[in-house]
């Protein structure tokens, strides 16, 4: 008898997803949106879509920009509508990206009754819409008991079909309450007339935020009476929020992220991808914009046969050696394909270097026996030897293609111990030119550029005329996890400004 799948029908049809990009900070991105990022056949996203957003789709999916400007529109919202449509009578799974909340002047539904009415399946995604995000990230509450009990959210922009405006200001004066104006600053000299004319003082605070929750956030606390002179003196313009009512006040006692030591920085990595979340994460804490441009990659490569030499003689190991975080990953992860129990790995004692390859270790529920005062491969020698008698010991280092061979030999010639090497993981040169951080660093550059070892600063360098920076770019200052990365960056000609006394993630930021 043969056996034949049945395939659903739904799984033969496409269908659109609307999806808020959020105001900006990529961390407030929903876990559905970053799902289907994740997840679908084809992107199209705005202008005011965090492009590092883009960083969560797979490589393989298609990504189109039909981005929108004031006073440039690069496609026409039909066209963009026929595109969706195009690509889910494909069958494929297409995501419609848009700065901030779809259905909050993101024309989020017209697209749906577009595809409503030519049949295709869609779904809608929401997020944080650009004046919650400014509001909260400006340290301006909405709504305060006492001083505003009602929002409302407006558009001072222009229809771009009849170059007509499409709301009368003057009725929203006496509204009382707060306002949110999104799309205003081209008309922004209008809408204050209009307000002056309901009746609104001259003296009630307004408050313009522009990028809101990006690392360039700007916010202008001002008036209805000098907001024009000021903004003009400022310079800011579009994409703004603009929040008019007495709520603005609270600004004084409320703003918060100003205050980070590193707002305003932007910060890029060049550790390993899969690495880099927790420097990523501490950074992001601080108020930077951290840009992951990974110069190497890591993967397995054991040698199976090895692999099962060693499981089979594991009881005999006394001490097991790990050089590097992800040597305690993979080790584990190979380790519990063969086993089930973590007392198969016996009583042996445990040495590693530095803290975040400790850490592993503790996740692991295991305590580490020898743990150098220096995160380097000659203090955990020295470390091992005054600690343990070696001799005849048998130990297993656990390492990479790139470890350096200084630490076995220290071991067998100076301790006298049979080492055996097992080789779990391959650094390789990485170039992440199809990164949507990589592009930004390129054309923007940044404050600061991490290096948190020597084989990231030996791939950077090798790649060097990749990473050369735009016309008017910021260079970066240099800034290295501890001495042996740095003896490497300048080894490569490089000055390095920040190096951290004590290799760890905590110190160095």
């Amino acid at each position: 008898m043969t056996y034949q799948k049945i395939k659903m029908a739904s799984e033969d049809k496409g269908i659109v997803y609307l999806v808020g990009a959020g105001p900006g900070d990529t961390d407030l991105l929903t876990l559905r949106a970053r799902d289907k990022i994740a997840s679908c056949d084809v992107i199209l996203y705005d202008n005011l879509v965090h492009r590092n957003i883009l960083d969560f789709a797979d490589k393989k999916t298609e990504i189109i920009y039909v981005g929108k400007e004031a006073g440039y529109h690069t496609t026409k919202q039909e066209v963009i509508q026929e595109i969706l449509a195009k690509k889910a009578k494909l069958g494929l799974k297409v995501v419609r990206l848009k700065g901030g909340d779809p259905f909050i002047f993101g024309r989020g539904g017209e697209e749906a009754l577009f595809l409503k009415d030519k049949g295709i399946s869609f779904e809608i995604i929401p997020a944080v819409t650009a004046a919650i995000g400014a509001s909260a990230y400006a340290g301006i509450p909405l709504t305060q008991r006492g001083i505003s009990s009602s929002v409302c959210f407006l558009t001072g922009h222009q229809d771009p079909d009849t170059k007509s405006f499409d709301l009368d200001f003057v009725p929203f004066a006496k509204a009382g309450g707060t306002l949110c104006i999104y799309m205003g600053m081209l008309s922004l000299d209008r809408i204050i007339e209009q307000l002056k004319q309901g009746g609104v003082s001259a003296s009630t605070p307004v408050a313009i935020v522009q990028w809101a929750t990006h690392s360039q956030q700007i916010t202008l606390i001002s008036n209805i009476g000098s907001v024009i002179q000021e903004v003009t003196e400022a310079q800011l313009r579009a994409p703004s929020i603009i929040i008019i009512g007495k709520v603005v006040n609270l600004r004084s006692s409320l703003k918060w992220i100003e205050k980070k030591p590193l707002w305003g920085k932007r910060i890029a990595i060049t550790r390993n991808q899969s690495k880099s979340h927790r420097l990523y994460t501490v950074l992001k804490e601080l108020g930077a914009e951290v840009l992951e441009i990974p110069t190497i990659t890591i993967n397995s490569s054991p040698s199976m046969s090895l692999l099962n030499d060693i499981w089979n003689e594991l009881a005999r190991y006394e001490l097991i050696v790990f050089t590097s975080y992800n040597g305690v990953k993979y080790f584990f992860h190979h380790f519990y394909e063969r086993f089930t129990d973590l007392r198969c790995l016996g009583p042996m004692r445990v040495a590693c270097i530095g803290e975040s390859t400790e850490k592993a270790l503790n996740e692991q529920h295991i305590e580490v026996d020898i743990l150098p005062e220096k995160s380097n491969v000659e203090a955990l020698g020295d470390a091992i030897l005054k600690n343990s008698n070696l001799e005849n010991t048998m130990v297993l280092l656990i390492q990479g293609n790139q470890n350096d061979p200084v630490l076995a030999h220290k071991l067998e010639q100076d301790g006298g111990a049979i080492v055996d090497s097992m080789q779990l993981y391959e650094t390789h040169d990485f170039a992440p030119t199809k990164s949507e951080s990589f592009k930004s660093f390129v054309q923007k550059g940044a404050d600061c550029l991490i290096f948190t070892s020597s084989s990231a600063v030996e791939s950077f360098a090798r790649k060097a005329s990749l990473f050369s920076l735009n016309a008017g770019a910021s260079k970066p200052v240099i800034a290295s996890l501890g001495p042996k990365t740095s003896e490497t960056i300048k080894k490569r000609g490089l000055s390095v400004t920040i190096e951290s006394s004590i290799p760890s993630i905590d110190n160095l930021a």
